[in-house]
């Protein structure tokens, strides 16, 4: 890391913002289905498992329930979701977005449309 004499100064970020704190936001999302689920997760506000699976199934991209977990699992240990157990049978639990994640989510959605629109 590429710091000054204070230890939290980038010597990188010049006016403008630190490379490395991009890295780490990207770090959680380098994987395949990370950034899909967090997407699918806000474009609906919350979800149970097997809706984010239906919703993640499109053409030849299909998510499995082992990965799907796994990847959850790893959002809700990152802050990004919250999974909350439903008091229904059979069990379910819903996700949904974190502060953290809604404002990821945000920024995404932004830089799409930025990126669709040239602007």
């Amino acid at each position: 890391m590429v710091t000054g004499k204070n230890s939290n100064e980038c010597l990188m970020k010049g006016g403008g913002l630190c490379p490395l704190q991009i890295e780490n936001i990207l770090t959680n999302f380098r994987n395949k289905w990370s950034l899909p689920i967090l997407i699918t997760i806000g474009n609906f506000s919350s979800l149970h498992f097997n809706l984010i699976k239906r919703k993640m199934s499109y053409g030849s991209n299909n998510i499995s329930s082992k990965v799907l977990s796994e990847k959850l699992k790893g959002l809700v240990k990152s802050g990004f979701i919250t999974s909350r157990e439903q008091d229904v049978y059979p069990f379910k639990i819903k996700y949904s977005l974190t502060d953290k994640g809604e404002g990821i989510y945000k920024k995404f959605s932004s830089f799409s449309e930025s990126y669709e629109t040239g602007k």
